[in-house]
């Protein structure tokens, strides 16, 4: 692996010297601001608070394909920055219990084929940076129901996803709306 790269700060000698001027460490500190300022606009990140949630995604249009799977569309026309993440949840009650939802990453795609089972199930979709908490979910225009073999409420409960605890998880978390879950917290 290679090493990163150091960021070139101008008059570290002098100032390990004890010998540099105020300029010299005008000229260091502003290096260094300079290097923090490209290395947040490169990972998403925010020095001075946290990152935004981006805006609400426009649409999501799901279509029932057969054998338990359904074509998820997202349009999402919106200002971002590069690593904007979509998710899609699907849930057989249409107030997205915890129970019964489960979440979908779709990464930077807006399209995906996801397998939902039988029976109706509601879809909902929204979008994330790594770095912020998700948008708010817009939802499907109806259920769909995919016709698949197995049914949709078959499985495991929902565990929410992201930082959300196991335990009681909240839905529509995408990466999570907090960004670091205590060790202590959830199964």
């Amino acid at each position: 692996m290679p090493t990163p790269p150091i960021p070139n700060v101008r008059n570290l000698p002098a100032i390990r010297s004890g010998q540099a001027t105020p300029a010299q460490f005008y000229e260091a500190f502003a290096d260094m601001q300079q290097a923090i300022a490209n290395l947040s606009q490169q990972v998403n990140g925010n020095p001075n608070a946290p990152v935004p949630a981006p805006p609400q995604i426009s649409s999501i249009t799901p279509v029932a394909i057969g054998s338990g799977f359904v074509d998820v569309a997202i349009v999402d026309n919106n200002p971002v920055t590069r690593g904007i993440e979509y998710f899609c949840e699907y849930s057989t009650d249409q107030n997205f219990l915890p129970a019964t939802t489960k979440t979908f990453p779709m990464g930077p795609s807006k399209n995906a084929r996801i397998p939902v089972g039988s029976g109706n199930v509601f879809l909902r979709g929204y979008s994330a940076y790594s770095t912020s908490s998700p948008s708010s979910p817009v939802f499907a225009s109806g259920p769909v129901d995919a016709g698949g073999g197995f049914l949709a409420t078959a499985g495991n409960p929902g565990a929410g996803s992201g930082t959300e605890t196991n335990v009681n998880p909240r839905t529509g978390a995408g990466f999570g709306f907090v960004p670091n879950r205590p060790q202590n917290k959830g199964a």
